[in-house]
């Protein structure tokens, strides 16, 4: 509702596929590029008319947590 949300929709190896795939798209798509474990999300930039790389979405990070018991 506030203009900021997106829901990221897939995954695709490249921008040329994110592109073949989906020439255009609608207010709050999201696509990553790359792998699961290292990706950027590109955003349809509504104003543009065309994917917007906004980065990769990494929390901030966490506490330090207590120390596990010791294997055996």
């Amino acid at each position: 509702d506030d203009g900021t949300s997106f829901a990221v929709l897939g995954l695709y190896a490249t921008f040329e596929e994110l592109q073949a795939a989906h020439p255009t798209g609608k207010p709050g798509d999201a696509y990553s590029i790359g792998t699961e474990e290292n990706n950027n999300v590109y955003l349809w930039g509504v104003d543009q008319k065309a994917w917007q790389n906004i980065g990769d979405i990494t929390g901030p990070k966490g506490e330090k947590g207590e120390m596990g018991p010791t294997g055996l």
